[in-house]
C-alpha cells in the first residue's frame, strides 16, 4: 500500500488562510465570534477577505469586508435600519529575520528583525427593516464585541 499523499491542487491554495469553526472566524489577522446558528458565506479565495454572515431564519445579514473608504451609513429609505463600523488600524505583520550576507564576516550574522507595517481595514455593515432593527443591534454588537486582532 503507497502512503497517502496530498493531492497537488491542496498543496497551493491562494489567498489568505480563513478558518471558520461552529461559530468563530479565524482570518489570521483578526478573530471574531458569530452568533449561534448562523451561516458564514465567503467570497473566493484570490480576492480580499468578504464574508457574509446570515441568520438561520435568512432575516439578517451582517457583511465584513475590508474596504472602510466612503463607506455610506445612510439611506433614503426610513424603514430601513443601518449599522455600520470600520477597524482601520496599523497592524504589524510577523516579524521575518533577514540575514545580510553581502559582507563577508569571520564571524556569524545576527538576524536583523524588522517590523513591517500591513494596514489592514475591516468593515462591518448591516441593514434591515425597523421591525428587526433590536435582533440585529444584538447580533451586530456580538460580532463587533468579539473582534480581536492578535
Amino acid at each position: 500500500m503507497i502512503p497517502a499523499t496530498t493531492p497537488p491542487q491542496l498543496q497551493h491554495t491562494p489567498g489568505a488562510p480563513l478558518t471558520i469553526t461552529d461559530n468563530q472566524i479565524d482570518a489570521d489577522w483578526f478573530r471574531l465570534t458569530y452568533p449561534d446558528g448562523w451561516r458564514v458565506v465567503t467570497n473566493i479565495a484570490i480576492e480580499p477577505v468578504a464574508l457574509v454572515l446570515v441568520s438561520p431564519d435568512d432575516a439578517l445579514v451582517i457583511r465584513l469586508d475590508t474596504i472602510c473608504d466612503d463607506v455610506i451609513v445612510s439611506t433614503s429609505d426610513d424603514s430601513q435600519h443601518m449599522r455600520s463600523e470600520c477597524f482601520d488600524d496599523v497592524i504589524l505583520c510577523p516579524v521575518v529575520p533577514r540575514m545580510s550576507t553581502s559582507i563577508p564576516t569571520p564571524f556569524p550574522i545576527t538576524p536583523v528583525v524588522t517590523p513591517v507595517p500591513c494596514y489592514y481595514d475591516l468593515h462591518i455593515s448591516a441593514s434591515v427593516n425597523d421591525a428587526s432593527s433590536d435582533e440585529l443591534d444584538d447580533a451586530f454588537d456580538q460580532i463587533l464585541d468579539s473582534i480581536v486582532f492578535p
